[in-house]
């Protein structure tokens, strides 16, 4: 039956002009779905059109169109077999560098709509090209582009931390365990963002403060600033760890250090982007019971690091506002 399949496949292509068959095989190196923009980006050259070649082969068989999604697809089947043709012709390596570079210049147009009240709509799009930006880290990966992957993972940080919280994790882990020609701030950083993520999405407490004590030792013996993201990460860490009980209400206590800690470091820098994100709706009841409660610990409660009393103020402001 396999072998029957194979024939058909191959019977199928022999029948194709040849810029349908360097159009064919192009495409398989995409892991899923695609749309014709990429198509034409990553498969299309001076003598092809690779978007007229794309529609010739949905009317040929060899490749399904999805219109609810208005993308294209190989079959598995058609995928490997055009894998194939793809080594026959040396252009394995070429095409693959195409198909990362495309996507790391998608993730750089896309990344600034992620930061804000754009992100609703950004979030879809990320998600339909997943697969690929996968594909894209992988081979970031393997030709030890680490510059280009945590350009790639830091721009979409929240959309990754959404969406694919493993994926992130373990690729801030690979950088760090192999990229030995990173400057020390970016590492602080990288160590701090894993930490993050370690505690906020992966729920391991214990990681994350050694990764935050990690990013901490290593700007002190630099000499250069921390990573925000560090004590973030270790005061989520002692929350997790159930060192912090009660409810809403509790964060009033005026020696709860940790409350504070929790309110000022994570609470409010979440209450700020929910807000961003969808200008002029009320945030969830809960958050803004939280934050409400959490206000007066934001005046003077505690000392405030330099630059920090902008943020709080920002933040004291936007809690007005929802009141209003």
């Amino acid at each position: 039956r396999h072998r029957t399949l194979s024939a058909a496949v191959a019977w199928s292509h022999d029948l194709l002009s040849e810029p349908e068959k360097v159009t064919f095989r192009r495409l398989a190196v995409f892991p899923a779905s695609f749309d014709l923009a990429a198509a034409e980006g990553i498969a299309g050259d001076a003598g092809i059109d690779a978007v007229d070649c794309v529609l010739r082969l949905v009317d040929r068989s060899l490749l399904t169109y999805e219109p609810v999604s208005d993308r294209y697809r190989l079959l598995e089947t058609l995928r490997q077999y055009g894998a194939d043709r793809l080594a026959e012709a040396d252009e394995t390596e070429t095409v693959r560098e195409r198909h990362a570079v495309y996507y790391q210049e998608l993730a750089e147009r896309i990344a600034p709509d992620t930061h804000d009240h754009r992100y609703a709509a950004a979030h879809p799009v990320l998600s339909a090209e997943l697969e690929d930006l996968r594909a894209t880290a992988d081979w970031c990966a393997e030709h030890a582009r680490w510059h280009e992957l945590l350009a790639m993972i830091n721009g979409l940080y929240y959309f990754f931390a959404d969406s694919a919280s493993g994926d992130a994790a373990a690729w801030y882990a690979l950088v760090i365990d192999s990229a030995r020609a990173l400057d020390a701030p970016t590492m602080i950083d990288t160590l701090g963002h894993l930490a993050w993520l370690t505690v906020a999405m992966r729920g391991d407490a214990g990681s994350a403060v050694a990764l935050a004590d990690r990013s901490d030792a290593l700007a002190a013996e630099e000499h250069v600033r921390m990573s925000p993201w560090a004590p973030i990460s270790r005061a989520m860490a002692e929350f997790y760890s159930g060192d912090v009980g009660g409810d809403a209400a509790d964060v009033r206590k005026p020696n709860d250090q940790l409350h504070r800690r929790l309110i000022r470091g994570i609470f409010l820098p979440i209450f700020s982007l929910a807000t961003r994100r969808q200008p002029g709706k009320q945030p969830p009841s809960g958050l803004h019971q939280l934050i409400t409660a959490a206000t007066p610990l934001t005046r003077g409660t505690l000392p405030l690091p330099p630059g920090e009393s902008d943020c709080t103020q920002s933040s004291t402001n936007l809690t007005s506002k929802t009141q209003t």
